[in-house]
């Protein structure tokens, strides 16, 4: 038995609470580890390459022309301190974080710089504190050997690995969002929690770091925005006919916290919309002129995105409304297209969701156009994915009596929205089904706690009823 308890006090000792810089360390070299040395698919680019090295490397499969388009316009800042007038196309197609990332880098190591292995470097770091944070959330009422553990889950699937911590992912940018949205999720859980509203502040600025390093985040936060404020509406509308708000805090903090953290991004995200307010070109509060490019390839017919190397577009339905209504070819109209959707909408979801399992079930070797041959494991893989993300509303709905609810049911349902939004009206990439498999997979870990804990009540309630209410009846 001492020797039990000296074990139980032990574990107790490295994975307690005052044990984070030890857990953090733990979490930093498994992350590192995968960066530095796992390769799940082959022809990465080299983890120790510079600026210069990169541009030789012959263009594959691996190093798409975003990577390089990056990096472009990081070496530009480097030189010119902003981007010349021929690049700032850059900063118009995409949010301009990412770019300015490559360029601090490049400013403080110049252009030999191994800068793949500095973003993995602090990839890996985001990363590991990402995971610091879930598993201390998830230590309030899980074991702590098995709070420590779950986190790893995700990274048990090669296409976690691959795009968040490996070189052909983190060249791309939309690893370091996916973390930022990760951690704005949970910062927001603890201030709903604990009713701190520097943890609503930070996941505000959290938030806003996901939109400024990928524009489909922007979305997200409109959404989230849209969403909260109708949720609220609506149970303004029920209290009156029920008790459900009157003297309910809990419900009434995860509103605060999420005003308060939405408020935080949107005037984080202002001097971005201020500075292409300013910009001759875009001349309004946009946040990036991506939307315009969609509109504009929609017109185009298979022959001239084919002719203009487009193959790829024309394969994940870019010109639909081309396809479905000929008299939107060869324009560029925002309300026409949304009118061409509406009109056409049947036959629009249909060609879509004919294309789902071409493109959820692809091989990771590609991350344009599913061309590749799938292995067994690579469909299994993907398979277990797609049961993760269809149960997730349920375990939501098994959630809905945990004072976490709200604010679970409001970043949840923003994030599925928003990639439905934009999975129906944008081209498939099977990259762009990224995101939606990684995110599940951390939030399913989330809820699946969640559940341990309402259950964890649930038992702690019972064993608490007194032993004469049990023979009451039979008295």
């Amino acid at each position: 038995m001492p020797s039990k308890i000296t074990f139980d006090r032990r574990i107790k000792e490295l994975l307690g609470p005052s044990s984070s810089t030890r857990v953090f360390l733990c979490y930093l070299f498994f992350t590192l580890t995968i960066g530095c040395f796992v390769r799940d698919i082959p022809n990465q680019p080299d983890i120790f390459s510079n600026v210069k090295n990169f541009y030789l490397v012959p263009l594959d499969v691996m190093k798409l022309g975003d990577s390089i388009s990056f990096t472009i316009g990081a070496k530009d800042i480097y030189e010119h301190g902003w981007l010349q007038d021929e690049n700032l196309w850059l900063v118009r197609l995409w949010p301009p974080g990412f770019i300015l990332l490559e360029s601090i880098i490049l400013r403080i190591g110049g252009l030999d710089t191994p800068f793949i292995f500095v973003l993995v470097l602090l990839n890996s770091l985001l990363v590991s504190f990402c995971m610091l944070l879930i598993r201390n959330r998830l230590a309030q009422s899980l074991n702590l050997v098995v709070a420590g553990l779950l986190p790893i889950i995700p990274f048990l699937f090669p296409v976690t690995r691959l795009f968040l911590l490996q070189p052909a992912g983190v060249i791309l940018g939309e690893s370091f969002s996916i973390i930022f949205f990760l951690c704005a999720a949970i910062f927001l859980l603890n201030a709903c929690q604990k009713s701190m509203w520097g943890y609503a502040i930070a996941s505000g600025l959290f938030l806003a770091l996901s939109a400024y390093f990928r524009s489909q985040y922007e979305l997200v936060i409109l959404a989230m925005t849209l969403i909260t404020l109708l949720t609220f509406m609506f149970l303004k509308l029920l209290a009156k006919f029920t008790q459900l708000l009157k003297g309910n805090d809990r419900r009434n903090t995860a509103f605060i916290a999420l005003t308060v953290s939405l408020l935080t991004a949107h005037a984080t995200m202002m001097p971005w919309r201020v500075f292409n307010y300013t910009d001759p070109y875009v001349n309004n509060f946009s946040w990036v002129q991506t939307s315009q490019l969609i509109y504009k390839n929609a017109g185009m017919t298979d022959i001239s995105l084919n002719a203009a190397g487009g193959g790829w577009l024309v394969e994940g339905g870019s010109n639909l409304a081309c396809k479905l209504d000929q008299t939107y070819c060869e324009q560029n109209d925002k309300e026409r297209f949304y009118e061409v959707f509406i009109k056409n909408m049947s036959p629009w979801l249909k060609f879509k969701i004919n294309l789902v399992d071409q493109y959820w079930f692809s091989s990771l070797t590609t991350f344009m156009s599913p061309g590749h041959i799938v292995t067994i494991t690579e469909v299994a893989f993907n398979f277990c994915l797609m049961i993760v993300v269809l149960f997730m509303p349920v375990l939501l709905w098994r959630s809905r009596r945990h004072t976490d609810f709200l604010v679970l049911f409001v970043v949840c349902s923003t994030f599925y929205a928003s990639n439905f939004a934009i999975f129906t009206l944008i081209h498939f990439e099977t990259r762009y089904f990224y995101s939606l498999k990684i995110v599940s997979l951390f939030f399913i870990v989330i809820l699946f706690a969640v559940i341990r804990d309402l259950a964890r009540v649930r038992d702690r309630d019972r064993d608490s009823t007194p032993v004469f209410h049990k023979n009451q009846r039979h008295a």
